[in-house]
């Protein structure tokens, strides 16, 4: 048995402003609540977060740290978040340092 996929963008709502607990793929989809809920029960966690993209889950977790937090990366990453550390977290007051893998 495997649970239906659903492939759409929006979803039909009940009645003016008022859905049928979905709205809009972007904010959440049935699909990818699975995967999240299926994801956090293997790995025993309270719940899990799927993302469209690598830089989407590095932003998102970025966003919990505060001014003075330190980010310790290797130098080789992806230059995207290369970037992200260097040009912009560190106008928000986070310390990156950058180590090199051997």
């Amino acid at each position: 048995m495997a649970p239906a996929l659903y492939q759409t963008s929006t979803f039909a709502f009940a009645d003016v402003g008022r859905t049928r607990g979905h709205d809009y793929s972007r904010t959440a989809n049935p699909t990818r609540k699975l995967l999240e809920e299926t994801i956090a029960q293997l790995e025993g966690g309270q719940a899990g977060f799927a993302f469209a993209s690598g830089m989407a889950a590095e932003a998102t977790v970025i966003h919990l740290l505060k001014a003075g937090d330190h980010i310790i990366c290797g130098d080789d990453v992806y230059g995207g978040t290369y970037r992200l550390f260097q040009q912009v977290m560190r106008n928000f007051g986070l310390e990156v340092h950058l180590y090199q893998n051997e």
